[in-house]
């Protein structure tokens, strides 16, 4: 008995440390009282967002199912966005009697928290009743409703809101730019002295831009802005750097939202839907005749390119490194053009990415780094290497030249083999005996050359298709390990929401299911936007049901990244995504 009071004494303390950390899960009922026919309903809250798990009642029925509900309010005085989640059901007492009505529990991360009990008296009257006939006793106007026949009730002052108290706004920070010159768009929210809560919001996809997003804080703290003389309490909800990928005028899409809004305390809260402004982009063309080593980069950069070494033994790598680094719109920098000796093992490069996004633009460095690996004795010569640029500040092009280095590669005496192509000298080889070269008849030459020819087509031929064999089958491999891939995302995403990191979970997930797309769909990054998604889904045979299910988990993920007045189920967010994926994978072709 007293090991078993020792042990519950330990739970309750562990129950009462884990509610400490920063999170409450209560029980509440519309009702201490209730007769043994009427049907009551208990509400869970929480304070944070998790996974609901209801109880099984001993001394009740559940007559309806379990009801959802956020609340999210914001406080003008800090910026903070303060959230309630409920659940609430419906339940029916079994008898007469005093109960209690069983907590729940709640799982947050890798944490489970279990709301207190509550205890309900039943009776058998129905306390519904009572409560009607005492609301209309002591309600003033109740009793004197046959009194005051012809007179309004006072009822609660509405105020009505115009286009000049609440509205959003998508400010820029350019009208005019080049094709490929970055500039931010800010998606804001205007109110007056007012509170209001966010029911539903979109954010749209920018046809014709490039698009990084820039991260703001996750609470969001108003800034005081005054129009004709009116001061506005402004929001700033999502911030991102656009880069124009075509020339003209380009319209940015409006952002839509739903709010429910408190003018005051003593009137009742109103929906209003509101939508942004559009604004026009007026995006001048580059200068005609680019350089032939010109890849869309806009901006100001520098580069550097270095080789790990000059002089090799035969099968020995060779790293060449091609770093460019400034401002620009680095992300989109593809591979640039190089061509090596045929007598080289050239693989793909290696990419790094070092990059930071702000409101200054985009910064930082991209590098590609080439293994080459020489599998004969000799000199080689590498390429050079051209990149070139529109300088914004100089409204040139501009190119940075690296000159082409030669290799030495020895075998395993130390020596360099040279070989020659003129028939009438000596070849020379590393013991320095001379080989004589056969001289042929004029007949003799024309049949051998011709059979060489023959030969070295034929060698092309064979070399040309076994390449294309293996690009298709890279690329079928590429397909078939999308799903792994993004399996191994999402369970790096599952880690961070399990350990309270809502943030890097969206980030995460996110990025798992964009470089799904890109690997799965083969859409280019640049070109990826949800329509473009659920085309090619849908010419790939993908149910509608699926493509539409996949496009709402991408928006869920992008609005819960992008903005801190989130109302998403994280947990089930993260399952979501799996269900989604198995459909997908069972239904492409």
């Amino acid at each position: 008995m007293k090991s078993k009071l020792i042990a519950t004494g330990v739970c309750w303390m562990l129950t009462l440390l884990s509610f400490g950390q920063d999170v409450s899960f209560t029980t509440s009922v519309s009702a201490k009282k209730v007769g043994v026919e009427d049907v009551f309903e208990v509400t869970y809250s929480a304070n944070k967002p998790g996974s609901f798990v209801a109880p099984k009642y001993r001394n009740f029925k559940q007559v309806g199912r379990v009801s959802e509900r956020e609340e999210r309010n914001v406080n003008l005085s800090t910026g903070k966005i303060i959230q309630k989640y409920s659940y609430s059901i419906a339940l029916q007492p079994k008898k007469i009697g005093v109960f209690e009505v069983e907590g729940a529990k709640f799982k947050v991360g890798k944490a489970t928290y279990e709301s207190r009990p509550v205890e309900v008296e039943v009776v058998k009257e129905s306390q519904v009743q009572q409560r009607r006939r005492r609301s209309t006793m002591f309600d003033p106007f109740g009793m004197m409703d046959e009194m005051m026949q012809g007179f309004p009730r006072s009822q609660p002052r509405q105020i009505e809101l115009t286009e000049k108290d609440f509205f959003a706004k998508i400010s820029v920070s350019k009208s005019q730019v080049m094709k490929g010159e970055g500039f931010v768009a800010s998606y804001k929210i205007y109110a007056r002295n007012f509170n209001f809560g966010l029911e539903n919001y979109d954010f749209p996809t920018q046809k014709g831009f490039w698009t990084e997003s820039i991260e703001i804080p996750k609470e969001i703290k108003p800034t005081v802005e005054v129009i004709d003389g009116i001061q506005y309490q402004v929001y700033t909800m999502k911030k991102e750097m656009l880069f124009p990928q075509q020339s003209g005028e380009l319209i940015l899409n409006p952002f839509k939202l739903t709010a429910r809004i408190q003018t005051s305390p003593f009137s009742n809260p109103l929906s209003k839907s509101i939508t942004s402004n559009s604004p026009r982009i007026q995006v001048k063309k580059l200068p005609a005749n680019p350089p032939l080593s010109f890849v869309n980069q806009v901006g100001n950069y520098s580069m550097e390119v270095s080789l790990s070494s000059d002089s090799v033994g035969i099968n020995e790598p060779i790293e060449m490194t091609i770093e460019v680094s400034g401002k620009g719109n680095l992300k989109q920098l593809t591979e640039l053009p190089l061509t090596f000796d045929d007598k080289l093992e050239v693989y793909d490069p290696e990419v790094d990415v070092k990059l930071s996004v702000s409101e200054a633009g985009v910064k930082g460095s991209k590098t590609f780094t080439y293994l080459i690996i020489p599998r004969n004795s000799g000199v080689y010569e590498l390429p050079s290497v051209d990149f070139s640029f529109f300088d914004l500040s100089t409204k040139s092009y501009q190119t940075i030249h690296w000159e082409s280095r030669s290799v030495q590669v020895v075998d395993e005496n130390g020596n360099v083999v040279k070989t020659t192509t003129d028939t009438n000298q000596l070849l020379k080889v590393p013991n320095n005996h001379e080989v004589p070269v056969i001289k042929l008849k004029t007949s003799t030459l024309f049949i051998t050359l011709f059979s060489l020819l023959g030969v070295a087509i034929l060698v092309a031929l064979v070399w040309i298709i076994a390449k294309r064999r293996r690009k298709e089958e890279t690329e079928e491999e590429r397909k078939r390990k999308a799903r792994k891939k993004l399996i191994e995302k999402l369970d790096i995403a599952k880690n961070h929401l399990e350990q309270g990191d809502i943030s890097k979970f969206y980030h995460e997930t996110l990025i798992g299911l964009s470089h799904y797309v890109n690997q799965k769909l083969s859409i280019e990054t640049s070109q990826m936007t949800k329509e473009s998604i659920r085309s090619t889904l849908f010419n790939k045979g993908v149910s509608e049901d699926s493509i539409q299910s996949f496009i709402e988990v991408l928006q869920e993920c992008e609005m819960a990244k992008y903005a801190s007045l989130s109302n998403q189920n994280n947990w089930a967010i993260y399952e979501r995504s799996l269900e989604v994926i198995e459909e997908l994978e069972s239904q492409l072709k």
